[in-house]
């Protein structure tokens, strides 16, 4: 028996098929190793993958496990941008200004595969276009994390983000 896990599936084929760009924020980027690998997939294929995320969640070991992939995605060449002035709870994504998704999903396996969620899909380049716009509003004037930054970070950050990576299939 395989089991259905729908948004998450969603997601997946959507960043399968796209093209140029992926904008996705959530509130938690927790990816299962699927979800991953198909954004890393995307950004080999030459799209643009941005991801932004609150810096500072309002659930710390969520943001510990969320740092704990970072070394990953900006290795990988995942654009990460840090939204650092208040908690961020949106859970949107627009792929190639054609698709789009909006609802109450985060990029995490609770909400994923465990949680009862609900996310839209839309067909629509106007509201992708809408989107697209809240995105670079979102990320132009907050901070995209460098690889040059985040290996300079504090060695106790370090320590605790290995500490609680093997959390990661509970989050």
């Amino acid at each position: 028996m395989r089991l259905s896990f729908p948004i998450r599936d969603l997601y997946i084929a959507a960043i399968d098929e796209a093209e140029q760009f992926i904008f996705l924020t959530t509130a938690y980027f927790v990816p299962d190793r699927m979800l991953l690998e198909a954004l890393k997939a995307a950004v080999r294929r030459g799209v643009d993958v941005r991801v932004l995320i609150p810096w500072d969640s309002n659930h710390s070991v969520a943001n510990w496990i969320t740092h704990s992939y970072f070394t990953d995605c900006l290795q990988a060449g995942i654009r990460i941008f840090g939204y650092r002035y208040t908690m961020l709870h949106a859970k949107t994504c627009t792929i190639d200004g054609a698709w789009s998704t909006v609802g109450t999903c985060n990029l995490d396996r609770l909400s994923l595969v465990g949680n009862y969620e609900i996310n839209v899909a839309v067909y629509s380049a106007a509201f992708a276009q809408q989107l697209s716009a809240l995105f670079a509003e979102d990320t132009a004037e907050r901070f995209e994390l460098t690889m040059e930054q985040w290996k300079s970070r504090p060695w106790y950050n370090k320590v605790s983000e290995r500490i609680l990576a093997p959390l990661r299939f509970m989050m």
